[in-house]
């Protein structure tokens, strides 16, 4: 595996912005934004690493080209390639810096892969399409989905044993964050409406935005905060804290479109942003951190209503 480090240099601004509209009540962040140098596309995916570790990949040409994965920490992007692979990306990293993502071969088929250390460990589902490996917790369990010919599913991974995570009823499920205790946060299809989900136990709990048109969760931290997006009635996507049922909305300063994707322990949030020039096949896309200011605390947008507890079938 070749590595290679690249400086963020000027690539990293800062911004300061507020959730709520009242800044001596709402939580303020310092937004710094991630693009790799030269990327048509820098995209940076869930990770809860406190270490300050994000998980990256980018394209060179938008949406058309192969991605290339990264992980970003200190400063500086690492370069993370599957042997032999034609695109990698890297969507998770634990505290204990295991790292997991998805990579492309010649026949145009994902696998997902697990790294630690220098050694890469494929994890395919028996009879997938498609494999993905979305996050990874300290005890080297990897969430992630699976396609076949019946539509898109859920699992766990561990040393080489997969479990079935499927929300009950839903025609597809896919889960995207894991922390140390095993909770599972991502996303479900439901009579064509797009959910949030976090998995505690055996216990499905539904993740909705109040008054959103559809949700997604994507990343959940130590302390059980998630984060993840959610389209509005405005027509556009904005990204969500979830502490315990209290939902505040976070977007990058002047996008046209925000999502969260990972949330580490500090309350440090990773997300995307989309450009005004983004048409959905030009790229425009950037990553962005956002770290809470100290003294300012979370503002309360809607209810623990916005949760609805089932408990799968037995």
């Amino acid at each position: 595996m070749a590595n290679r480090n690249w400086i963020l240099g000027g690539a990293l601004f800062l911004l300061l912005a507020a959730i709520g509209t009242n800044p001596a009540q709402a939580q303020q962040y310092v937004f710094r934004n991630i693009d790799m140098p030269g990327a048509g596309s820098t995209y940076s995916f869930g990770s809860n690493n406190n270490s300050g570790a994000i998980a990256t990949c980018y394209q060179i040409a938008g949406f058309n080209s192969d991605e290339i994965g990264y992980l970003l920490a200190s400063g500086a992007f690492r370069a993370v390639k599957y042997p032999k692979a034609v695109s990698t990306c890297v969507f998770g990293v634990s505290n204990n810096g295991k790292i997991v993502g998805s990579y492309s071969d010649k026949s145009g088929k994902f696998h997902g892969f697990l790294l630690v250390g220098k050694t890469y460990t494929t994890i395919d589902y028996s009879g997938a399409l498609d494999t993905y490996a979305s996050e990874v917790n300290n005890s080297g369990v990897v969430a992630g989905s699976y396609t076949d010919s019946s539509g898109d599913h859920g699992f766990t991974w561990q040393s080489g044993v997969f479990t079935a995570i499927a929300f009950p009823g839903a025609a597809d499920t896919y889960p995207f964050g894991i922390n140390d205790s095993g909770e599972i946060v991502g996303e479900y299809i439901l009579s064509g409406v797009h959910h949030g989900f976090v998995l505690s136990g055996s216990t499905y709990t539904t993740i909705d935005y109040p008054g959103a048109v559809f949700s997604g969760a994507f990343g959940i931290n130590n302390a059980g905060q998630i984060v993840g997006f959610y389209y509005g009635g405005d027509g556009i996507n904005h990204g969500f804290i979830d502490n315990s049922g209290a939902f505040s909305t976070l977007d990058y300063p002047g996008s046209v479109a925000s999502a969260l994707t990972g949330i580490n322990d500090g309350g440090q949030v990773v997300g995307q942003w989309f450009g005004p020039t983004y048409s959905g096949t030009n790229g425009d896309v950037h990553g962005y951190l956002a770290t809470p200011l100290p003294g300012t605390h979370v503002a309360e947008r809607g209810s623990a209503l916005g949760r609805k507890g089932l408990a799968p079938p037995h």
